[in-house]
């Protein structure tokens, strides 16, 4: 019998709301888990609701999982845009979080729980209490719940090999990761993409002739909430658009661009489904032995194209202008660059001269 207890800090009323009406803004931001069926889904789910006397709600997948529930195999969490407003103030979880999703943890050069303490500045004590505070679990076993449902997305959405899917996901043996995958899941990676195939893909194939057949794309698939404009985010990358580096296709909606992540080298595209909140990306990796840093790549552009922003939390910030008769442009994000020294380049020539000129 699953023990669930109640741990979400958006009140229950507004939680039900949201699930009933299958609202995309709040996708990520909770997740209801269901009693009767032992899974845990997104607001967005597709599945007939359930009673609302036999939920619960969580603010994080993890909290989930550690009360006993699967992630849903029609609206895969692992899908769902992230959300750090539970966090609060707690600035070092938040820090101790993005290092682990770096893959500071995980991998060849894993680091310890010891070494991450180090780094942040505290001791490995403390850091353990931030967690099973914060998250109600340990920084390993967060790292390998993290790791897992990026793997769970790749069987779902990609056709890697399963020893692909376990290099890209950070485990380092794919027997360690079969078995993590059916201890939590309770079923293989092999019997998940099999039960996936039958379902509708989230994303889509490019078939462009400038693309070297050679470069096997990776096709991923990630969500926001809405609203998101992206008309104007790919006006704002046009009219910065560096020759050879950058290429925008007006008629597709359509932005493509090489990259160099922490010396992984390769280049993507990425335009915006028609049908659903999420943006289909195609990433070529030029070095095949790269797919081991997959994760930070997806996490890379999900920071470029501002997925994870808030709109409501936006909106409500700006309610006092609003009723004041402002015009606000919903939907408006914060494009970023491929790196730092990218932004310090464009930002130090564009005042000197011109933004066409810096181009």
């Amino acid at each position: 019998m699953v023990q669930i207890n109640s741990d979400c800090n958006i009140t229950a009323q507004i939680c039900q709301q949201a699930r009933l009406s299958r609202d995309a803004r709040f996708d990520g931001q909770f997740f209801t888990g269901v009693l009767t069926t032992g899974i845990y889904c997104r607001s967005i789910c597709p599945a007939p609701a359930p009673y609302e006397k036999n939920v619960r709600y969580f603010d994080s997948a993890i909290k989930a999982a550690n009360a006993g529930l699967r992630p849903c195999l029609r609206c895969r969490p692992d899908s769902a845009p992230s959300s750090f407003a539970w966090l609060g103030t707690q600035t070092t979880l938040m820090r101790a979080i993005k290092l682990i999703e770096q893959g500071f943890l995980s991998g060849d050069n894993a680091g310890t729980v010891e070494s991450l303490a180090q780094k942040l500045g505290i001791s490995s004590r403390y850091l353990h209490k931030l967690f099973n505070q914060g998250m109600g679990t340990s920084p390993k076993r967060f790292a390998l719940y993290q790791q897992l449902m990026f793997a769970k997305q790749l069987l779902h959405q990609t056709q890697l090999s399963m020893t692909e899917v376990a290099m890209a996901a950070g485990f380092n043996s794919i027997r360690r990761f079969n078995e993590f995958f059916k201890q939590q899941l309770l079923l293989t990676p092999s019997d998940l993409r099999q039960k996936s195939r039958g379902s509708t893909d989230d994303t889509h194939s490019y078939n462009d002739n400038q693309v070297r057949t050679y470069i096997k794309p990776i096709t991923l698939a990630l969500s926001y909430r809405p609203p998101l404009s992206w008309s104007k985010m790919l006006a704002f990358y046009a009219f910065r658009q560096v020759d050879n580096m950058e290429v925008i296709d007006d008629e597709l909606g359509r932005y493509g661009r090489t990259f160099s992540f922490d010396g992984v080298d390769g280049f993507f595209y990425v335009s915006p489904n028609i049908d659903k909140p999420q943006l289909d990306v195609s990433i070529y990796l030029l070095d095949a032995n790269d797919i081991k840093s997959l994760h930070h790549i997806v996490l890379q552009l999900r920071r470029m194209f501002d997925l994870d922003a808030d709109m409501v939390v936006i909106r409500q910030a700006l309610l006092p202008i609003i009723t004041l008769g402002a015009q606000i442009d919903s939907g408006l994000r914060i494009p970023a660059t491929g790196s730092v020294f990218e932004a310090a380049c464009r930002a130090v020539l564009g005042q000197q001269v011109s933004v066409l000129q810096a181009t």
